[in-house]
């Protein structure tokens, strides 16, 4: 991400290239245009595999210049890399974790120190990974999400110039150096295409998956200087600035990233490279130039700007889109002029052991800030107490999850709630663990209990196979089916069984991850919800509870409202930062999204006999769905209700226990574990 004018004195200079710069600077208007959301720029998040290419390429020719002349010094290389990098990424990390002090409620400052402290060592990538994908509405929550690039790209830092030298030392393979390097390409590029398919989230974010777009850019600085293409530097130099722009309005985050179409991006900023054009309209073209410039600069202050815009809810608005645009142009030139410059200037005169103590004290300083604020759990007390408890809703939550939300094994006797007489047994997933004790609340004495079976991220279902895309692959929900339907066989049939899953989940995936893509399949591996996947949903759900409604009454409760925030977070925001009213949830959208499966479970009564109860009269108006009951939130996210939220149900299933009066419930075989 940095400039590509002339190194500085410390490191052997490069003649100055206008294509480049005119690269970097197209690269980063297509990143900044894609962040603000910039029709038709759908695209512009290739602006970083550009990045990648050229940073390949200029790393290259440093490494390889340096060891032919036989003055080569890793410690220099990395110096000049810490020079051009270290201190403005160190004044955005000071400068977002001083405004955050005053600002942002704990939850989101311990965050924030725990990504700056992995982005001044350069392994954000690994870090953010771990958390959440690169287009998950999610990111816009993460003030250095952007830093992730960098990871990768200090991380080949750090290999580079080992590897290059290696190679220079071992005739072998200095006389093969181009074909070692290719294949090298080769292979990463084949490790991302499979990795890609299975765990795309790391395919995106790590360095083997993203090295063969680094390495792209070595073989450009190693390539023949008589190439054909070289012979055709129109053609190709032309070609290469098609790809780019078609790339940029044609593929969107629905493209499995980085794939097959990472080529293109790829590829033609490889064509651009080796046509080196240096004075044309494009090239030379001063704005280009300028911006090219202050490219790293502006990379690194846009992502706060369009984080804050998210913040206080007004990225919608076109006006303040444009706002935030030219703020991170002036703030990336103000950055360029008195950061980069200046600090290279007077950082260059010190000498190596200076630089590199320097260098740790940045770091230490981010860290030892970022340990006091992960220590102390974001600083708790900043803000007004109303703030502080209302964003703590994120803790009320069921106190037994951690004991009764867990994959379910063979001879699991489940979690009891209340006395030791059975009087009713929940199956579901993390909705049912969530509404449990509601259910439990509503027992007529306390010598009665409900029993819990629930497994996180599961369904009602033995045949589906989860998204590796979408879920994590650590869950067996067949396994947990069979171990719960085992667990119920204990008791009597005149125990009755409620169902709770979040099964729109099924259909349309995590709502608050903003891609829509079925959490589970049946073999197609669906990225949309289709008429062939309804079909087999349906088919499924309703021999499901078919058979359960066999033996013993089955309840089903309908889907709960699910809002695309955090709502005790949202709620916070609002009242620290005065922006008005958190984003609502319009009755109308909760019934789009769960329509499909309100058609399946209404099936479900008529073809079963099951019994269904719905929350939406308790929990949603005529107009729009509660996220707060006397001022206070009943989420302890953005679909699990808190466990002062989930006592709203508590009459709802009274009527269970009403319709079933004393029936028998003691279990049939073993003892209740509790």
């Amino acid at each position: 991400m940095n400039s590509a004018r002339a190194q500085d004195g410390k490191s052997k200079s490069l003649p100055f290239r206008m294509d480049v710069n005119a690269l970097r600077a197209i690269a980063v208007i297509a990143v900044v245009l894609y962040h603000f959301n910039v029709w038709p720029i759908v695209g512009g998040f290739v602006g970083v595999d550009i990045f990648f290419v050229i940073s390949g390429f200029l790393m290259t020719n440093i490494v390889v210049k340096g060891i032919e002349n036989k003055q080569f010094n890793i410690l220099d290389f990395l110096l000049s890399r810490g020079r051009r990098i270290i201190p403005a990424l160190f004044i955005v990390i000071i400068s977002l974790l001083l405004i955050g002090y005053f600002t942002l409620i704990s939850y989101d400052y311990l965050n924030l120190a725990k990504h700056a402290k992995s982005a001044i060592l350069f392994y954000s990538n690994l870090h953010i990974r771990s958390e959440v994908g690169y287009f998950d509405s999610a990111a816009t929550d993460k003030w250095l999400l952007h830093t992730w690039s960098l990871s990768v790209e200090w991380q080949f830092y750090l290999l580079l110039p080992i590897f290059l030298v290696l190679i220079h030392r071992i005739s072998v393979f200095r006389n093969n150096k181009i074909a070692l390097i290719f294949s090298l390409t080769l292979l990463s590029f084949a490790f991302c295409l499979c990795l890609s398919f299975f765990k795309p989230s790391a395919a995106f974010f790590w360095l083997p998956s993203r090295a063969w777009e680094l390495l792209l850019g070595s073989l450009v600085a190693i390539a023949p200087a008589d190439t054909l293409i070289a012979k055709n530097r129109n053609i190709s130099f032309y070609t290469g600035c098609f790809l780019i722009c078609a790339s940029l309005i044609l593929i969107d985050h629905n493209v499995r990233w980085p794939g097959i179409a990472a080529l293109v991006p790829t590829l033609a900023t490889a064509l651009i490279l080796l046509a080196a054009k240096q004075n044309n309209v494009i090239t030379s073209n001063f704005i280009l130039q300028k911006i090219g410039d202050w490219s790293y600069s502006i990379y690194l202050w846009h992502w706060p700007v369009v984080v804050l815009l998210h913040y206080v809810l007004k990225f919608e608005s076109a006006k303040w889109k444009v706002t935030g645009i030219i703020v991170s142009l002036i703030l990336g030139y103000l950055s360029f002029l008195f950061i980069e410059v200046t600090s290279r200037k007077w950082i260059v005169k010190l000498s190596n052991p200076v630089q590199f103590v320097l260098f740790s004290c940045m770091s230490l300083t981010v860290l030892l800030i970022s340990y006091s604020i992960v220590n102390n759990a974001g600083l708790p007390g900043r803000l007004a107490a109303e703030i502080e408890s209302i964003a703590a809703e994120k803790n009320n939550i069921n106190p037994r999850s951690a004991e009764c939300l867990g994959a379910r094994k063979p001879g699991d006797a489940g979690c009891v709630y209340g006395g030791p007489k059975i009087r009713l047994v929940v199956i579901g997933d993390s909705h049912a663990n969530s509404i449990v004790q509601s259910v439990a609340k509503a027992l007529p004495n306390e010598a009665e209990g409900v029993l819990e079976l629930s497994t996180p991220a599961c369904q009602l279902s033995k045949l589906a196979v989860q998204n590796r895309a979408v879920l994590p692959d650590t869950l067996e929900c067949a396994a947990h089916l069979s171990s719960a339907y085992e667990t119920l066989d204990r008791y009597d049939y005149s125990v009755p069984v409620l169902l709770i899953y979040r099964a729109s989940i099924f259909l349309k995936g995590i709502n608050e991850d903003g891609n829509n893509i079925p959490a589970f399949n049946y073999g197609e591996n669906d990225s949309k919800i289709s008429p062939k996947l309804v079909e087999d949903f349906t088919n499924d759900y309703i021999a499901n509870v078919c058979k359960l409604a066999s033996q013993r009454t089955v309840y089903i409760l309908k889907p709960i409202p699910e809002f695309d925030f955090n709502v005790p977070f949202m709620i916070a925001r609002s009242k620290t930062h005065h922006f008005g009213s958190a984003p609502k949830l319009y009755t109308k959208d909760y019934i789009s999204r769960h329509v499909e499966v309100l058609e399946v479970q209404t099936l479900a009564s008529i073809k079963c006999g099951a019994k269904l109860l719905d929350p939406a009269p308790v929990l949603c108006g005529s107009d729009e769905c509660k996220s707060t009951h006397l001022g206070r939130p009943i989420y302890s996210d953005n679909d699990h209700l808190s466990e002062y939220g989930n006592k709203l149900l508590s009459p709802l299933f009274e009527q269970i226990f009403v319709e079933h009066g004393s029936a028998q419930s003691a279990p049939l075989t073993g003892d209740i574990e509790r």
